[in-house]
């Protein structure tokens, strides 16, 4: 499987001469807007609500990948009273959501940090079967006039009274419970979940144990019923505690969920029914075997001996709550027989089928297990995840034998509980039981037996036990055909091609028309031009309509480069009431010889390259007013490709054969597409209109969006490559696959325009868009790129009433947009693909080896003239005309001083290009120079420590010096040598001695120091109280001493008492090492680079939305800080070894410069070392304070100033990819510009080189056209 490979920072620049054009009379985009009576056919078909395919993404009530309905389990009055029939939930937080009342069972014992089989139905109206309620709910108003209803309003039915268990009837103990009062402090909920278990107790004969739980509103109550309990016991007692629901009183509050609350109440209630009475070696007894739905009163019948005596005979814990069918039960006084389980006569292993109750250490009991000898059994058994959890219908080995089937269970769509399983033929295991069943498309099956593409099927998670099917805690497991991988795409095309489908129709629009005469001269590099559409006539004839009549002739006759295919069908023609039965009929057994024989005939007429089917879509269920074709039609389709392949390969010349397919495991699930890929050149696969207007209400269209109108592009990254993992999967090669890309957005109008973000909301509803309508294709919710583009420019120009922002989302690879026209600022979002992200994913697509894209559609792309004549008396832009505007960089110079003094030789409007051009460069150099600091420098930041430390006692000296020392007026002093003697204030001592021969002086500090004295050491050195002490230090005079030459010398010396001295360790003193800051500051250096390549590129494609000198400006204040940065870093490098001890305080200095220019760029790390003030520190421990290079401080000290500023305006989550380009730009600009212009004062405290190029830059932007 070939992978997508990582794209490097370009690290040369693209020199592209792009000319400029300007649309012409057909007629630009309007600028007086109009609500309606438009003529576009976007505008007749509804397209802003409606999909152009309709969506590709799995829904709530797709039966394949969830067993709900609506969000609902199924209606108890569909399954039935027997929880074994109802609806199979893993996720407590579904139950939550579904806003019915429900009834509900679960296993009371299994831990709640545990995934829990929950089997519930709900009680309310709702619909009775499985029903996908998006298309369903798309009703045109070709068909009808109204709109369909979302919610049925059929009153349930009652729950059918089950039948009586056959035992005698013996009250016993009954238990009530429900969940905290903060949860149920509604009481009219509590009291109407009484009602309902009332309601099934009153109608189900209640056999064997029943644990029964109701869910109304936030209130959830829970019922024990015992074997033996008659069910009208377990509906006295709820009517009898109903007030008390009502009142909301006697509730506890505890921590944890209403469910959980609920369940852990009634198991301990449970365990309280009974006593624990040890089992003694006695003589085997009488026994007879525990049959289905026997209970203790039935046993004992059977035993015939009083029920009192049974219970003397079986002295288990809770006997009567705990029977196990096929275990042996005692008739008379002994211990049971040893009937430890032995396996079936099949040598099947014996099995048991886990209840409600059960728990493993019940089960082992029963049947004189041990712990070892169960998880033994069952190390092959499916979905044995050991004993918790245990879920209700879990068959399981209570002896050793041959793997058992798993139940089987209703809405099962894949795996071994699919209802109607058979086993494996011969011999198997649980792990073989894995591949039964697979999903349509070999989807993911996952571990709960549902069919889907995305994480929540696809991620395998096995459990600590190992046995097949089973899977972690919190988890759904996967079990079949996992990954989410693109696959099946080792080999690449023999082209990549670029298909483009032409609407021949778009004449019908007021503006905005393309003749296919333009199609080659606006789109050279198109391969495949798919001429849409054309249809059928009832004898299965070609019909090409009026409306596209003249365009098809010009596409036939003309003589073009590309590959001209002819469309039949699309969504129109493939639903109509007109049409689509043409297509059903079409490939019939009947009719597909006739129906292929004439689309031959037709191509071979007109000379046409191929010929591509879209028929949306056979086997589709639930097309309103379409009838359901069954799996026949897919097969149909299948055998009629078959034909036309046939056909096609003996004709006279190759052509091609295409279908469209959806990007929809719903709708796709019926193509047989592994069988079709053989037959087909290429799939037009249509990966767009992921999301749209239609997602208003659904809570299940996008992830984390409840209400489903959030902001979210139609063709994003994450559900495209989704989709295309399902198609590679499902068994096309990806070099069969053209993937999609749209030329026009969807579009919103939204609730709030300072919000656009993923989960912010759009407003209007299901079917109504409040979107402003595209000016020629006239309907809200769907809007050309063309118009987009016009709507910008227009703003950017200053166009009275149009306001935009646009920029691009990385995420979701997908361009997004603001904007307004109606002079009321920016009230519509819009997301869409941009010719540049169009390339982007075109060259992602053919990474992986896919056939190519298919573009929807090239005449929404551009302006063109269309069908209308040219008025004579309007001036066009004519292509002969373009190399007037095109930037030749050949010849403009490489580096400031140069285009400063050449800057008329450069034309004007490329001047803004030909200076970012430079400062592009430029910023390649110093960052490449400034990554040297990651290799080999970590000694000189070792060595930047030691020189800070080592220069601590030259700098306290002169802090502390006899003559003027700052020091010494903390101190009161004794001082004495040959001449003089005395005491006082240390600033009064007078250390008189011979200069030749001066003999002892001695200086006697004494302590403590006054207060402030450590904060004026720290003021004036940059030292710190804890890196110094007080002890005696001695200087002896000269060099070294010799009596016999120099009698007495061996007595001049300087002895201080209680001096001031860095401490001894100076591994205790902690210097901030800025190396993390030099570090931290690179990913921000080079994303500022992707930038400046990447804005630079856009300006020579003539499609960058920013002003030439705001982009200048923004860019060459970080540039000129990482260039004084490099020159430091180059003059470190000059300094060898045997210099670093004479110039240590140079290399500091050094070392601090290039912090201070990255500090902007480092961000929360500089902050952590305390801050440029706090680094600056060291250069006043060398005794540099006053150097040049410190004036920088004040600046980047500031974490408000112009260069953190300008950065924290182009990068990151807040910078250009949120702003935009435009005003990221302006932003950033604005910052630079409030320091004034070159000479300020405020630049003069940036170097001299920095105040240097900046005049620079700034000349030069006074030639620029702006």
């Amino acid at each position: 499987m070939k992978t997508r490979s990582s794209i490097p920072l370009v690290t040369h620049f693209l020199f592209l001469a792009t000319a400029l054009a300007q649309g012409d009379s057909n007629g630009t985009y309007p600028t007086v807007f109009r609500a309606d009576g438009f003529n576009s056919t976007e505008h007749a078909v509804e397209l802003g609500t409606t999909p152009v395919v309709p969506m590709g993404q799995v829904i709530a009530n797709d039966p394949w990948s969830t067993p709900l309905v609506d969000g609902c389990p199924k209606l108890c009055s569909v399954t039935g009273p027997d929880p074994g029939n109802w609806t199979q939930v893993h996720d407590e937080q579904l139950l939550a959501e579904c806003e019915q009342p429900l009834l509900f069972t679960l296993n009371i014992y299994n831990q709640p940090d545990r995934f829990s089989t929950i089997n519930a139905c709900a009680l309310g109206a709702g619909r009775a079967e499985a029903k996908r309620n998006y298309i369903d709910t798309i009703v045109y108003k070709r068909q009808e006039n109204t709109t369909s209803d979302l919610n049925s309003t059929r009153p349930p039915s009652p729950i059918t009274p089950g039948n009586s268990c056959g035992a005698y009837e013996s009250p016993t103990k009954a238990v009530l419970s429900s969940g905290p009062g903060s949860v149920v402090r509604s009481g009219s909920d509590a009291a109407a979940a009484a009602d309902f278990l009332a309601s099934y107790f009153r109608n189900d004969a209640g056999c064997g144990n029943t644990i029964v739980f109701a869910k109304h509103g936030s209130a959830v109550l829970g019922v024990y019923s015992g074997a033996d309990l008659p069910s009208s016991s377990a509906t006295k007692i709820l009517a009898d505690n109903k007030g008390r629901l009502a009142e909301g009183t006697g509730m506890l509050q505890p921590e944890g969920s209403p469910v959980e609350l609920t369940k852990r109440s009634i198991g301990s209630a449970y365990q309280g029914l009974t006593t624990v009475v040890p089992n003694e070696k006695r003589a085997e007894c009488r026994a007879i075997e525990v049959i289905k739905d026997d209970s203790c009163t039935s046993l004992a019948a059977r035993c015939g001996i009083r029920g009192a005596d049974f219970l003397k005979f079986n002295t288990r814990t809770n006997l009567c709550g705990s029977l196990k069918e096929k275990e042996f039960v005692c008739c008379s006084a002994g211990t049971v027989p040893d009937g430890k389980p032995k396996p079936q006569a099949d040598g099947t292993c014996f099995t048991y089928t886990i209840v409600d109750e059960d728990d493993c250490w019940k089960i082992r009991d029963a049947f004189r297990l041990t712990e070892d000898e169960l998880f033994d059994f069952n190390k092959a058994t499916w979905g044995w995840s050991g004993c918790d959890p245990l879920q209700k219908g879990q068959v399981i080995c209570l002896s050793k034998g041959k793997t058992p089937m798993p139940v089987q269970l209703a809405d099962i769509a894949c795996g071994p509980q699919k209802m109607g399983t058979k086993p494996p033929s011969g011999d198997y295991d649980g792990f073989d039981l894995a591949k039964l069943n697979p999903c349509p498309l070999k989807a993911c099956c996952s571990g709960w037996g549902y069919c889907g593409t995305t994480a929540e099927f696809c991620i395998e998670s096995e459990s600590a036990t190992g046995a097949p099917g089973s899977f972690k805690k919190g988890e759904n497991g996967c079990i079949q055909n996992c990954g989410m991988d693109i696959v099946n795409n080792d080999e690449p095309p023999e082209r990549f091609a670029k298909l483009q489908y032409f609407q021949a129709y778009n004449g019908n629009r007021d503006c905005l028309t393309m003749d296919v005469t333009e199609i080659e001269e606006s789109n050279q590099d198109a391969t495949h031009i798919h001429f849409a559409f054309a249809g059928l006539t009832p004898d299965f004839n070609v019909k090409i309509g009026e409306s596209v009549a003249e365009q098809f002739e010009k596409f036939v006759s003309g003589d073009f480069s590309f590959h001209k295919v002819i469309s039949f069908g699309g969504w129109a023609e493939s639903t109509e009431p007109g049409t689509y039965q043409l297509y059903k009929d079409a490939v019939k057994p009947e009719n597909r010889q006739k129906f292929a024989n004439n689309v031959m005939k037709f191509l071979e007429e007109h000379d046409l390259d191929g010929v591509d089917f879209d028929w949306e879509y056979p086997g589709a269920t639930d097309i309103p007013g379409v009838p359901n074709g069954g799996e026949i039609e897919a097969q149909n389709y299948l055998r009629f490709l078959t034909v036309m392949k046939g056909l096609l390969d003996a004709g006279d010349r190759k052509r091609t054969l295409s279908i469209a397919l959806p990007a929809s495991f719903w709708y796709l699930k019926p193509f047989p597409v592994d069988k079709m890929a053989p037959l087909l050149d290429y799939f037009v696969y249509m990966t767009y209109d992921l999301d749209g207007q239609w997602d208003y209400g659904n809570q299940y269209a996008n992830p984390g969006c409840p209400t489903g109108n959030c902001l979210r592009s139609h063709v994003n990254r994450t559900e495209t490559y989704n989709v295309l993992s399902m198609v590679t999967k499902a068994g096309v090669p990806a070099k069969k696959i053209f993937v999609g890309v749209s030329s026009y957005g969807r579009s919103f109008r939204m609730a709030d325009p300072s919000c656009t973000g993923p989960d912010c909301l759009f407003t209007g509803s299901f079917g109504v868009s409040e979107a402003e309508p595209g000016q020629c294709t006239g309907t809200g919710g769907y809007i050309s790129n063309a118009e987009l583009e016009e709507i910008h420019a227009y703003a950017v120009s200053g166009m009275e009433g149009f306001s935009s922002r646009r920029w691009y989302n990385e995420r979701h690879d997908s361009d997004m947009m603001v904007y307004g026209t109606q002079g009321n600022g920016n009230t519509d979002w819009v997301a869409y693909m941009s010719d540049m992200t169009k390339d982007r994913r075109r060259g992602e697509y053919k990474d992986l080896n896919f056939g190519g894209t298919t573009d929807w559609a090239i005449d929404l792309g551009k302006w063109h003239a269309g069908n209308r004549k040219k008025d004579p008396s309007k001036k066009y832009f004519s292509h002969d005309e373009g190399h007037m505007l095109v930037c030749d960089s050949a010849k403009w110079p490489d580096n400031l001083e140069d285009l400063e003094k050449n800057i008329e030789s450069v034309p004007a409007h490329c001047r803004g290009q030909a200076l970012t051009r430079v400062l592009v460069s430029q910023y390649q150099d110093a960052l490449n120079q400034y990554s040297e600091v990651k290799k080999g420098y970590d000694d000189k930041f070792g060595y930047y420590a030691d020189w800070v430390k080592d220069a601590m006692d030259i700098r306290i000296d002169a802090f502390m010096h006899p003559a003027n020392g700052p020091g010494n007026e903390y101190f009161d002093c004794k001082w004495e040598t040959r001449k003089v003697k005395g005491e006082g204030k240390c600033t009064d001592m007078r250390l008189d001695a011979d200069q030749a021969n001066p003999g002892p002086r001695i200086l006697k500090y004494k302590l403590p120091p006054r207060d402030g004295f450590y904060e004026k050491l720290y003021e004036e050195t940059g030292i710190q109280k804890e890196w110094v002490e007080f002890r005696n230090h001695d200087e002896f005079d000269g060099p070294a001493c010799n009596p016999s030459q120099n009698p007495g010398c061996d007595m001049n010396y300087f002895r201080r008492e209680n001096y001031l001295r860095r401490i001894k360790d100076k591994g205790d003193i902690e210097i901030e090492n800025p190396k993390k800051i030099i570090d931290e500051a690179i990913p921000n250096l080079s994303e500022l680079g992707t930038i400046a390549l990447g804005t630079y590129f856009e300006q020579r494609m003539g499609i960058v939305d920013a002003d030439g000198a705001d982009i200048a400006k923004s860019l060459a204040m970080p540039l000129f800080m990482l260039q004084d940065a490099s020159e430091s870093i180059k003059e470190i490098k000059k300094i060898g070894e045997e210099e670093k001890e004479r110039r240590t305080k140079d290399l500091v200095m050094m070392i601090l410069t290039i912090v201070f220019a990255v500090i902007p760029f480092a961000g929360a790390a500089a902050s952590a070392l305390g801050g440029a003030g706090r680094i600056a520190s060291a250069a006043m421990v060398v005794g540099e304070a006053g150097n040049a290079a410190l004036t920088i401080v004040e600046v980047v000290d500031d974490p408000t100033s112009a260069p953190f500023a300008i950065l924290g305006m182009l990068l990151g989550a807040g910078g250009i990819r949120e702003k935009g380009a435009r005003q990221a730009f302006k932003d950033a600009a604005d910052a630079r510009d409030a320091l004034g212009n070159p000479g300020s004062t405020k630049l003069k405290k940036f170097s001299d080189e920095f105040q240097r190029k900046d005049r620079l830059v700034h000349n030069i932007i006074s030639k620029c056209v702006r």
